[in-house]
């Protein structure tokens, strides 16, 4: 389900059906917004294909960070050896005579070697190839590389669009603005609360404990941190158990910084010190992609 960014899908109607696309694109925004799916709707375009066939087509590459087999985590980053893949696949002709197409997830994660490596793609791109770079946070790519990509910034999507888009593709009408509600303007989020009814609940559960912690004491909310790990809950299994949690918090978070914005009264925190809460969070998130104590992290995220 793609809604939203009416301009950037009209954008490319128009390059595509004048035939005047360009080799590099950045897409840049929030996870779960619609920039993969956006990516993917449009390689199905060039290529004549449909999104059921088009993780197979020969002159379609998707690429994403590794999992490390030892560890069974993601890498830390793009590697060289993926870059140069991508390189490689470019260089030869394309296997059905017309366009290639490379979507890159998470870009900002190219590390110095692989990022110079696609620099030199961009500076000499392929006839008839379109590489799309995805990136959360487009400023961590080299400022050489977003020199040679059109970068479309995507915004947060209404609450009635994510609710006739969801109604569109088959949720009850009710259920759909209950979704929509919490989605924060990113449709991915309201398609996962949809067809998974676990997150959905696990929304609420985490919904109802946040609304405990901000009035607790830093002692009271090391007991929820000691809950969080406690070996006999199955509640958290894993590191991306951990980032859901933390996306929900970050969520509440904002909510209750505009509600403090707009409000004329004191209330448990300023608005300051929500949007440090806030920073906290996503810092905390951002930060499970490395080595570090889980445990420490959440009691660090605790202390305001």
């Amino acid at each position: 389900m793609f809604v939203g960014n009416t301009q950037i899908v009209e954008f490319f109607k128009g390059a595509i059906d004048s035939g005047h696309l360009g080799h590099a694109y950045c897409f840049a925004g929030l996870n779960q917004i619609g920039k993969r799916t956006l990516a993917k709707q449009l390689a199905t375009q060039i290529l004549s294909t449909t999104l059921e066939k088009l993780d197979s087509h020969p002159d379609f590459h998707y690429i994403e960070r590794l999992t490390d087999e030892k560890t069974g985590k993601l890498k830390k980053d793009i590697s060289i050896s993926q870059a140069r893949e991508i390189k490689s696949r470019l260089q030869n002709r394309s296997w059905l005579g017309g366009y290639q197409v490379v979507v890159l997830e998470e870009a900002e994660l190219l590390n110095e070697e692989s990022a110079n490596s696609l620099l030199k793609i961009l500076e000499e791109p392929s006839a008839q190839s379109v590489l799309f770079l995805l990136a959360e946070n487009e400023a961590a790519l080299l400022p050489t590389i977003r020199s040679r990509c059109q970068t479309f910034y995507f915004s947060l999507v209404s609450k009635k669009e994510i609710a006739d888009g969801l109604v569109i593709e088959g949720c009850e009408e009710e259920r759909a603005k209950e979704i929509a509600e919490i989605s924060w303007g990113r449709p991915g989020k309201a398609i996962n609360y949809w067809r998974d009814s676990e997150k959905l609940n696990n929304y609420y559960l985490e919904k109802d404990r946040w609304e405990k912690i901000i009035y607790q004491s830093f002692s009271e909310r090391l007991t929820v941190a000691e809950e969080l790990f406690n070996e006999k809950s199955d509640f958290i299994k894993n590191k991306e158990k951990l980032q859901e949690i933390l996306d929900v918090w970050t969520i509440l978070g904002r909510e209750g910084m505009l509600k403090q914005i707009k409000s004329d009264t004191a209330g448990i925190l300023s608005a300051t010190q929500w949007s440090q809460l806030i920073d906290s969070l996503r810092e905390a998130k951002n930060l499970l992609d490395q080595n570090i104590n889980q445990r420490l992290l959440m009691e660090k995220v605790l202390l305001f």
